[in-house]
């Protein structure tokens, strides 16, 4: 049994800071009660100024945090595209000729692209285009060398001058 008694919070130096400088100017407030000419001028510069760096500090978090948010929102989008690529490409391996097998994944490769757009972080859209690398080749050893009557569904024709009419595209 594996039990916290303190909860784990981040600190930063910068509430350290903040915290360090308002004690400063409590203890300012304490000396200025007893009549101590010094103090008045330490609590009036340490109070605001352990409130300017405990915002800077809650600033440099929220952008941290906002950065991170961003970062943890393009790594979903380029996983979820490399799974569409991966859909795809299982729909299309086993080489067959069934309409409705090249239309999902055709679907499955415009949903990838879709999501690809949401890709936003600089390292993962170079992650990206190593994977669109990847795949274009798979894919075009999927769909290369197929005579034309292999994407209508239909079976090829035989008995004319070496399946001519086979290999004519659109």
């Amino acid at each position: 049994m594996n039990m916290k008694i303190w909860p784990i919070r981040r600190v930063n130096i910068f509430s350290f800071l903040a915290s360090a400088l308002i004690l400063l100017a409590g203890i300012g407030l304490v000396y200025s009660l007893l009549e101590s000419s010094n103090a008045l001028t330490v609590e009036r510069v340490a109070l605001p100024a352990g409130i300017l760096v405990a915002l800077a500090g809650q600033l440099f978090f929220l952008a941290k945090e906002l950065r991170d948010r961003d970062e943890r929102r393009s790594r979903f989008y380029l996983e979820s595209c490399v799974l569409g690529y991966e859909e795809a490409k299982g729909l299309l391996q086993d080489g067959n000729n069934s309409r409705r097998v090249w239309i999902a994944a055709a679907r499955a490769l415009v949903h990838a692209k879709e999501l690809a757009r949401q890709v936003t972080d600089k390292t993962h859209c170079r992650v990206l285009e190593l994977y669109r690398l990847k795949y274009r080749g798979v894919f075009h050893t999927a769909i290369a060398d197929r005579p034309a009557s292999f994407y209508y569904g239909v079976p090829l024709v035989s008995g004319y001058k070496s399946n001519k009419f086979n290999w004519l595209s659109v």
